[in-house]
């Protein structure tokens, strides 16, 4: 950096093609993600100002290591995110999504299926492990992962508690504790937000439900659930 403003571009060009290179090259050849202790971005992101170009003929070999280093990862490992994180901005997004998809989503759906949603006891693990990964992976992507394998069944469960004459103050509690759990880039995508509406929904129904055929409800019960009801529709964007 101290000689560039000083180098010739021949100069410089040469200097690259003959020393940088082969040597980065080099390096990246041996890299070890599951051995090395330093990460490679440390040594190689300093390069990008200067030849960005050149430093693209590596990325294949890198995400090759990465893939492989990943075949026996497990979600709850969070080296992941910090290997793959400083690459979001450098790999292209089709190179990046594809390794994703080849080998973290399917792993991060599968331990979210087999999650149990228990009111009484929930462990939460496989849910951080997801929410780990916002702002590494897309956020269409982990959105999907929570619409086919979380809501439905923690709206199966929501449903079966509720035809139980619960404590709705505590059925109340839960909703809006699991809402809150969600980072905010997932919290306000369509996908997570329908789902919550949908939540408030059978909630209400089942609380007018309750009110036709004469059950007890504890008081203010009806209120609140119209209340969350239109902050909720009031959180949504109208579409044109």
């Amino acid at each position: 950096e101290c000689w560039d403003p000083l180098l010739p571009v021949k100069s410089f060009n040469t200097m690259v093609d003959t020393v940088i290179i082969p040597k980065l090259k080099a390096c990246t050849d041996g890299w070890d993600p599951k051995r090395d202790s330093t990460p490679i971005h440390a040594w190689l992101h300093p390069w990008i100002p200067y030849i960005p170009e050149r430093l693209e003929e590596m990325y294949p070999v890198i995400r090759y290591k990465i893939g492989v280093a990943l075949a026996e990862w497990h979600p709850s490992d969070s080296s992941a995110t910090a290997i793959l994180q400083p690459w979001v901005k450098v790999f292209k997004p089709a190179h990046m999504e594809a390794l994703l998809k080849r080998c973290v989503l399917p792993k991060l759906a599968l331990s979210l299926r087999e999650m149990a949603i228990n009111p009484a006891a929930q462990q939460l693990d496989a849910f951080r492990w997801n929410i780990a990964w916002v702002g590494t992976a897309p956020i269409e992507h982990l959105a999907a992962i929570f619409e086919f394998e979380f809501f439905p069944r923690w709206l199966s469960v929501l449903f079966q508690w509720l035809t139980r004459s619960p404590d709705y103050d505590e059925v109340t509690r839960w909703y809006l504790n699991w809402k809150s759990l969600f980072p905010e880039p997932l919290a306000t995508h369509e996908k997570v937000k329908v789902h919550f509406t949908r939540a408030l929904d059978i909630m209400n129904n089942v609380v007018a439900g309750a009110q036709i055929v004469g059950g007890y409800l504890q008081p203010g019960t009806k209120e609140n659930l119209d209340y969350l009801k239109v902050t909720e529709q009031r959180s949504i964007p109208a579409t044109s």
